[in-house]
């Protein structure tokens, strides 16, 4: 997947968080669910998608190749 994002410039980053680990590593604000607070500064990497399977939170974020 990482290949398929860096062949049209994007750099793609998954981490995985017990319960516990997530709660000292949330990340706010969550623009999916608060879309209003987007402004046309607010850079790509601050965008995140974070979803749960079997006790493990997963947090998917996008940035430019650099």
């Amino acid at each position: 997947m990482e290949k398929y994002f860096n062949s049209f410039g994007f750099k793609i980053s998954l981490e995985k968080f017990t319960i516990a680990e997530y709660l000292s590593n949330m990340k706010l604000p969550n623009y999916f669910l608060k879309q209003e607070l987007i402004k046309e500064n607010t850079s790509l990497d601050a965008f995140y998608y974070e979803t749960a399977l079997e006790g493990i939170i997963y947090r998917v974020t996008f940035d430019f190749l650099r």
